[in-house]
């Protein structure tokens, strides 16, 4: 093994808590990343059509999302790099990725919101959140909670943007 690369798995107490950090940090790094930053180049994008179109109340609130998405990600990013640096419980990271699987959902929300509510095409990302949170959490009730919020949050974006019938 690399000599630069650190072994975690002598901090955890079985070696299931390990396959579940190995998962999250694989699934966060090489799966949600690239997709959060398309998702945000992709808003950017849209906070231009915005102003574009003279709508600047709804581009202001979409830009302050998301910087306030682009801080959140970050404060999990740097927190682990910072935990991989010591010893360090599994449950800093596991409630680390909850929190930010719910920021995840809130934020998709305010796109499908912004972007024609139920005819957005984004609602299909709710999906792939759904098997994310299923990968990171193994336990059904961390599941439920993610994605009874996930529901929530979708539904209030759908009434917000006009209702069902848009």
């Amino acid at each position: 093994m690399d000599s630069t690369r650190r072994d975690h798995r002598s901090f955890f107490k079985t070696e299931e808590l390990y396959q579940q950090f190995r998962r999250i940090l694989f699934v966060e790094k090489y799966i949600m990343l690239p997709i959060k930053t398309v998702i945000v180049l992709f808003a950017l994008f849209f906070v231009r059509i915005l102003i574009d179109q003279e709508a600047f109340d709804e581009a202001l609130f979409l830009k302050y999302q998301i910087l306030l998405y682009i801080l959140g990600n970050l404060t999990f990013i740097y927190s682990i790099i910072k935990i991989g640096q010591r010893r360090f419980r599994i449950n800093v990271v596991q409630v680390s990725a909850f929190f930010l699987s719910i920021m995840d959902c809130l934020f998709l929300s305010v796109l499908v919101y912004l972007t024609e509510g139920v005819k957005s095409p984004l609602y299909w990302a709710y999906i792939g959140l759904i098997m994310r949170n299923a990968v990171n959490f193994p336990k059904i009730q961390v599941q439920g909670v993610i994605n009874v919020a996930s529901c929530i949050f979708y539904i209030g974006a759908v009434i917000l943007a006009g209702g069902p019938s848009g």
